[in-house]
């Protein structure tokens, strides 16, 4: 163990830890989270040590506090380590916060947390900007809409925040066989897409030069880049998020250089670029769901070309789609 490393201080003791706030915050009933980059570990009575390393910082009594992305904390608090839940065979989550680079834990109350001011540089600005929006977005849903849980999809649909869906119904998604539709993933972004480029292409059909030479589809496949890289960055980029989007910019250059796509090679390749990025995504859970699920809707539908069992009316296909879509998304995630 290297003498920085914050685990060698999850000895029950209570500790001064000084550090930096590093994601977005996560809305629990009772409590909130966030991922503190420690600076500084100081036990009463001695010198200050330096350290480096990541732990969840829960905060409970959350309403008396505002903490943000960047925020220099400080508090007093022990350090526990990471453990696994009781079930045998289960969810291996010491092993998944390993893989996130993150070693122990900490708990406390939000009245008792010092913010430590200090200069903030133009990315923690925009980290904050951009979170602010979410909750905005978030908030305004939850005030406006009657049906609250409807307004809690809605908000977890274009925000990727969750923290809103109760309990109850996140259980009923998932003894539907749905649960992949909270996810944001290709579907959405295909969504999003299609509306963007559509409004591109009718506002650059108004050039005619454009129009004659063929110039404005891929014009408007390029402008529509764009807007989904914003939706993917405010939906708070998850795994899902960048396959779908990888995926959606391959599928972009293959039709700017007029190639014909594979979807598995396009998946392929989405995965590859990923985990050159980030290698620990391959033991992620939402990496394998949401690859999974492609994959098994890819070679579904693959399956049904080649037996010649697509729908030949319209309306068939419309209702048929969803359904199938949903099942092979069941069948590729069984397993996890």
């Amino acid at each position: 163990m290297s003498s920085d490393a914050i685990l060698q201080f999850s000895d029950s003791s209570k500790y001064t830890i000084t550090g930096e706030i590093v994601s977005f915050s996560k809305d629990y009933f009772l409590k909130k989270r966030v991922v503190l980059f420690c600076h500084l570990v100081e036990r009463e009575g001695r010198v200050p040590v330096r350290v480096q390393g990541l732990i969840l910082l829960n905060i409970y009594d959350k309403k008396k506090g505002n903490f943000q992305y960047g925020d220099f904390v400080q508090f007093t608090s022990a350090i526990k380590p990471i453990r696994n839940f009781s079930n045998p065979n289960g969810y291996d989550y010491e092993k998944q916060m390993k893989f996130a680079g993150i070693s122990g834990s900490a708990y406390a109350n939000a009245g008792k947390i010092r913010v430590i001011p200090h200069p903030m540089d133009v990315r923690i600005k925009i980290m904050r900007g951009l979170e602010q929006l979410r909750n905005r977005f978030l908030n305004f849903t939850m005030d406006k809409m009657e049906n609250k849980q409807a307004g809690a999809i809605l908000a977890a649909l274009v925000t990727g925040k969750k923290e809103a869906i109760s309990l109850k119904l996140k259980d009923l998604f998932s003894k539907a066989g749905t649960s992949h539709l909270l996810a944001i993933s290709g579907l959405h972004l295909s969504i999003v897409a299609m509306g963007f480029y559509f409004i591109f292409y009718y506002l650059l059909t108004w050039f005619p030069l454009l129009l004659m030479t063929g110039v404005a589809k891929k014009t408007a496949g390029i402008l529509t880049l764009i807007p989904l890289l914003f939706y993917g960055i405010f939906s708070g980029f998850s795994p899902s998020t960048q396959r779908a989007f990888i995926m959606t910019s391959i599928f972009m250059i293959a039709f700017l250089s007029e190639r014909e796509n594979n979807p598995l090679n396009t998946l392929a390749l989405a995965a590859v670029v990923i985990l050159i990025i980030d290698s620990c995504a391959l033991f992620s859970i939402s990496f394998q769901l949401s690859f999974g699920a492609l994959l098994s809707i890819i070679i579904g539908f693959s399956l049904i070309r080649i037996r010649g069992w697509t729908p030949k009316a319209y309306v068939m296909g419309f209702i048929l789609m969803p359904a199938l879509v949903t099942f092979f998304a069941g069948v590729g995630t069984f397993p996890l």
